[in-house]
């Protein structure tokens, strides 16, 4: 069976870049290596990683947002570039509506 890109549920390479600077400043506890946890964690939620293209990271550049944080711009591209939702509580993305957030 072929799934629909929009079927599948993502996590970004950011995202664990992040969770990684979250853990060594002590703002997250993450049983050991974050990457191996991120991948163990992946694998049994049947998560998918997006890969961060070209294409993708010029998209992230030209975005007309008054958010300037590079790693939520990446997340914003590849959502649109996905056509998926993301996960977010950030207010200024959800204020952007770019892409639909998903902040529950």
């Amino acid at each position: 069976m072929i799934e629909s890109p929009a079927s599948l549920i993502y996590f970004s390479p950011m995202s664990v870049y992040e969770l990684a600077v979250a853990a060594r400043r002590g703002r997250l506890e993450i049983p050991g290596d974050p990457a191996d946890w991120i991948s163990k964690s992946a694998r049994q939620l049947g998560l998918h990683a997006t890969r961060l293209s070209p294409e993708v990271a010029s998209a992230a550049a030209l975005l007309e947002l008054t958010h300037g944080d590079p790693i939520d711009r990446i997340l914003i591209a590849t959502a649109m570039k996905l056509a998926v939702p993301i996960l977010s509580r950030d207010s200024e993305l959800i204020r952007q509506k770019l892409v639909p957030v998903i902040c529950d």
